[in-house]
């Protein structure tokens, strides 16, 4: 499962407690809880979602629904901007390895 759907998955259940009010549905907590766990198993272990996934699933079982998937929703945005950070530093050193290009420390001169 792609981020884009874990965003929808989040999307669908805001128009839910839109349409249901906001202690229409005592399924929701449940289901918040579970898309906060496929969230970690689909992207993997990584110290700042798995933080944020649960305060996610604490907010549900309090029944902040609301709020819920407005962490949730951070939290994928924020892993989605360390991933990409992440990929452009590797791929940045690789172009930096493959040209022979040597970093240059600050206030002084390559070897």
């Amino acid at each position: 499962m792609s981020l884009a759907d874990l965003v929808e998955r989040s999307n669908v259940l805001k128009a839910r407690i839109k349409a249901e009010g906001k202690h229409g549905n005592k399924q929701l907590p449940t289901d918040i809880v579970r898309l906060a766990d496929i969230a970690e198993y689909e992207l993997g272990y990584e110290a700042m979602l798995h933080r944020n996934l649960a305060t996610v699933r604490s907010f549900a079982r309090m029944h902040h629904a609301l709020k819920a998937l407005a962490i949730f929703d951070g939290a994928l945005s924020q892993f989605n901007g360390n991933v990409n950070a992440e990929k452009a530093r590797s791929s940045g050193a690789q172009l930096s390895r493959r040209n022979g290009l040597q970093r240059t420390p600050p206030g002084g001169t390559s070897a």
